[in-house]
């Protein structure tokens, strides 16, 4: 599908189109990923199939909820893992599910990306700033809600 035109002459220089069009790759892009976080912030304002936040989107994603990770670009931060489940925390000592002692992680958002492409999530990374910063600068598109 078309999205958008870039103009050039036959006289311009590779360089040039090459530099414009990149930059207009670039903006397009962060129009994608902008409407991403826009479709993400309107499903959880309606409290639909979305959630947003660390701990929210590590509980979804260890329970298998999970379509699309949605993280902001360099996001880190440290966590656990418990190493018989797998599943992912930010401060759990021990495992909810297994009572393990779960062990520490440098970066929890990096797990929590392989182990979304493990489960065959989608995951999108989004450029800062965004207004996924406002809601815990990672959040997800859920296939349904695990009642408990």
């Amino acid at each position: 599908r078309l999205k958008s035109w870039l103009k050039a002459m036959p006289s311009d220089s590779p360089t040039a189109v090459l530099k414009e069009s990149l930059e207009l790759e670039k903006k397009l892009k962060k129009g994608e990923e902008d409407e991403i976080v826009h479709r993400l912030v309107s499903e959880l304002e309606k409290g639909g199939l979305a959630t947003s936040g660390l701990k929210r989107t590590l509980r979804s994603l260890n329970r298998g909820e999970v379509q699309t990770l949605i993280a902001t670009r360099d996001f880190s931060k440290p966590g656990r893992i418990c190493p018989k489940c797998s599943f992912l925390f930010v401060d759990e000592l021990r495992c909810p599910s297994c009572k393990r002692k779960t062990n520490p992680l440098v970066d929890v958002i990096d797990e929590a990306v392989e182990a979304a492409m493990d489960k065959n999530c989608q995951v999108r990374h989004i450029i800062p700033p965004s207004k996924l910063d406002r809601f815990g600068k990672i959040g997800a598109f859920l296939r349904y809600k695990a009642s408990m």
